[in-house]
């Protein structure tokens, strides 16, 4: 196959880190294949190795840069610096209910997954996905402590234990539904979390 003859040093490395999400997603991160990768995106392995110095640093990259990127921008991006959380959770957690993809019911959360693979057997996944848990669950906490502030919170809400509560229902309803193959485990979690986070007002 002929590769691409143009070189774009950022385009090219995008091009290799979003390839490499996907194949992280669909074969988890130890039978990921870096020829699979470089035949999707058409790159040379050297190309590869110019941006990144081994298959256990893209993989790392991809966590930080793409996973965490897309984590931020729909779990956390919409609670940053807002006084009412409760509505903005309810509204993040019904965005995902109506846009569930067959693809997450599939292969379930990318987060959640390299969790399960990663974390006990390599310590720098390990630090990079706890980091990304931790981002989020600080993210929450701000929030409620925010809303309790301005009255729209209880003020007897322990914010940690319910962002973790928030965090860890919302991967536990990926994994029943990636274990189910339905949306139906996973959206009946959710309107249950929606019935819960009411509940903190």
């Amino acid at each position: 196959m002929k590769v691409k003859e143009t070189y774009n040093p950022n385009e090219t490395r995008n091009d290799i880190l979003q390839a490499a999400f996907k194949e992280i997603y669909v074969h988890g991160f130890q039978a990921a294949s870096l020829n699979r990768i470089l035949k999707n995106v058409n790159h040379t392995k050297g190309a590869l190795y110019h941006h990144f110095s081994n298959k256990k640093e893209l993989g790392l990259s991809v966590v930080e840069e793409i996973i965490g990127a897309k984590m931020f921008d729909f779990f956390m991006k919409p609670l940053e610096n807002q006084n009412d959380p409760i509505p903005v959770l309810l509204d993040i957690i019904q965005n995902k209910i109506d846009n569930l993809s067959n693809q997450e019911i599939k292969y379930g959360c990318p987060l959640n997954n390299l969790i399960q693979e990663m974390s006990s057997i390599d310590i720098d996944f390990h630090y990079s996905l706890k980091n990304l848990i931790d981002n989020w669950v600080n993210v929450i906490i701000d929030s409620l402590e925010r809303g309790k502030e301005y009255g729209n919170v209880a003020k007897n809400v322990d914010s940690r234990g319910a962002a973790l509560f928030v965090v860890s229902s919302i991967e536990g309803a990926f994994g029943l539904g990636k274990i189910s193959g339905s949306p139906d485990f996973f959206k009946q979690c959710m309107k249950q979390l929606q019935n819960y986070i009411k509940s903190l007002a």
